[in-house]
């Protein structure tokens, strides 16, 4: 996957060619190449590289919910603001796209049928070199398989020390720490959640 983990979507998130497209089209502030871009509310968007390791995003929520890894103090405190405010922020993550079926299917019957009836072995030679040309160049072509996906929008449920495998997709249980919404502690991780897990959040204040 080039790098990138894999991101659990149940709702058929719209992918952009680039993040800096989705940008452009919003019309957000600031430069794309920022992280997370927010204003005196707090985050206004933010896009994750999905690098491994780095974020956790639950299967079992469809990408509703995202552990997203604080870079540092300073990031920290402007999702601090959203909980004041309520603003709610932005979320685009990089994904790696399957390689279209197409591109094998014409490489695997192009050549071959054309040139079916010359049994020179000369000619034969040629054709087989040209056909591992194209299928270098088709190839070639097809390496750059990244998008830029929408998750859509997300609150600032609270923070807290997130820890897990790399390529997997573990369990709440893997989150180590109490969430807080205070942001007093040595966090690693902000919690951002969609408005449809809002019932989720208020069991586990409640569980507290």
């Amino acid at each position: 996957m080039g790098g990138v983990e894999p991101t659990p979507d149940d709702s058929g998130r719209h992918v952009w060619p680039t993040f800096q497209a989705a940008h452009k089209h919003y019309g957000f502030p600031g430069s794309h190449q920022v992280g997370s871009w927010g204003d005196a509310c707090g985050v206004l968007r933010t896009y994750s590289n999905s690098s491994i390791g780095k974020d956790l995003v639950p299967e079992r929520c469809g990408g509703a919910e995202i552990w997203y890894r604080l870079k540092d103090d300073a990031v920290k405190a402007k999702f601090l603001l959203n909980i004041g405010s309520g603003q709610r922020l932005h979320f685009f993550r990089k994904v790696a796209l399957p390689l279209p079926l197409s591109t094998e299917t014409e490489t695997e019957t192009g050549v071959g049928v054309e040139n079916s009836g010359d049994n020179g072995s000369g000619s034969d030679a040629a054709v087989k070199e040209e056909e591992v040309e194209k299928r270098k160049r088709k190839r070639k072509r097809s390496s750059r398989q990244f998008g830029c996906k929408e998750m859509g929008l997300f609150r600032v449920a609270g923070f807290g020390v997130c820890a897990h495998v790399p390529g997997s997709t573990p369990p709440p249980s893997a989150v180590l720490g109490q969430q807080n919404t205070h942001g007093r502690g040595r966090d690693t991780h902000v919690r951002l959640l969609q408005d449809d897990l809002e019932g989720d959040q208020e069991q586990e204040q409640e569980r507290k």
